[in-house]
């Protein structure tokens, strides 16, 4: 119940603006090949309006910035106003749309001598009495699609002497993530994940003196896997900042992983296996853990491309490893924990990737441990 105490206060914190805010503005400095209407496509939904509002909102643009002499050449770097209706922005989601409250005629002349009056950048607009009207722009959520792969490397206790088994596996993934924005300073968002594990061998070692056989498996033998599923759901939020898009942001979120390793039977071994095949007694296992993550971002920017670096701490809230074999065996993981550290990179305005380090640890009736490297290339939609 204290956790979504926690959930909540957050998101009655960071929603209750949309009461207020009615426009949005910001001060936005030139790129290279920029123009006026590449500028305001960037900022809205320019395509869908119509064609009194698109001159409005050049000529609206032009009266703001009365510095720039010439809109068909913008320099580099020059620093412009801009300000439009929330109701048309690319960025926020939720807009609350004013309507005026009339009670009397005499009250709407005067509201409509004082609409006339020039308003300067970043004011207030003219006192009026108004009823909110909440409306929902058009695809306000964003879509990340991930293909990559990871070294997966892993130690694994198979005997109660404390024989490992230490390999290394290649995996293929691929990842899907819905974020929403509730306003500038607030995402939702949820992922699913698939991967794919190669095939591993059990090989045969030469035997030691006055040994038949050394080691786990007397002949090569393939084990498969099956494919792992991922769920993780949460929110991230700016933290000292205007917006998700610079400085520093905290995630919080639940996570449910599969990882697919290959393992002896726990239930069965005694006595550490020198002398006879062992592998009878390896098998594909798949572990499952629930996690409880929170992590730090800082969002910052490199050639005017969206970068963040992340580290995230997860505690397991519940796992158990689940032996694939004919009799089957379950055993409960605890505890166990999760570091992450994560760097992403936008290569254009939606063409990104991202690599990661991560270290497990879970103890049930041995310890196990492993750590992942991984890269993907990712598309925003």
């Amino acid at each position: 119940m204290y956790f979504f105490s926690i959930i909540f206060s957050i998101l009655n914190s960071s929603i209750a603006f949309t009461n207020e805010e009615k426009i949005f503005s910001e001060y936005y400095h030139v790129q290279k090949d920029d123009n006026i209407e590449k500028i305001i496509k960037k900022k809205i939904f320019f395509e869908t309006l119509k064609g009194e509002e698109k001159k409005k909102v050049v000529s609206e643009i032009k009266k703001w910035n009365p510095q720039i002499l010439n809109w068909k050449k913008l320099s580099f770097g020059t620093k412009l106003y801009l300000e439009f209706p929330r109701k048309w922005s690319r960025e926020f989601p939720l807009i609350v749309i004013p309507t005026i409250k009339l009670a009397k005629k005499r009250s709407l002349k005067k509201d409509q001598k004082k609409e006339k009056i020039q308003r300067l950048p970043s004011s207030e607009s003219t006192k009026k009495s108004y009823v909110s009207k909440i409306v929902y722009q058009k695809n306000p959520y964003k879509f990340d699609l991930a293909l990559g792969s990871k070294l997966f490397y892993y130690e694994d206790a198979v005997t109660s002497s404390g024989s490992m088994i230490a390999t290394t596996n290649l995996v293929f993934n691929f990842d899907f993530l819905f974020k929403y924005p509730a306003n500038e300073k607030l995402n939702f968002f949820f992922g699913l994940g698939a991967s794919y594990y190669q095939e591993q061998e059990c090989e045969n070692t030469k035997p030691a003196a006055g040994k038949s056989i050394e080691g786990f498996c007397g002949e090569i033998v393939t084990y498969k896997f099956p494919i792992s599923y991922t769920l993780h759901a949460g929110l991230k939020r700016s933290l000292f900042a205007s917006s998700l898009k610079q400085g520093f942001s905290g995630t919080l979120a639940i996570e449910r992983e599969e990882l697919s390793f290959l393992s002896a039977s726990k239930k069965s071994i005694e006595t550490e296996i020198r002398t006879e095949d062992g592998a009878k007694l390896l098998k594909a296992t798949k572990s499952l853990f629930l996690w409880l993550t929170m992590g730090l971002d800082y969002n910052f920017s490199i050639w005017n491309k969206s970068s963040t670096l992340s580290v995230l701490g997860s505690y397991c809230l519940a796992g158990e490893s689940n032996l694939q074999s004919s009799t089957g065996y379950w055993e409960r993981l605890e505890p166990c924990f999760k570091v992450k550290g994560e760097y992403k990179q936008y290569l254009g305005k939606n063409l990104w990737f991202n690599t990661y380090f991560k270290l497990l640890n879970a103890k049930g009736k041995f310890n196990f441990s492993s750590i992942h490297n991984g890269l993907n290339l990712g598309y925003t939609f």
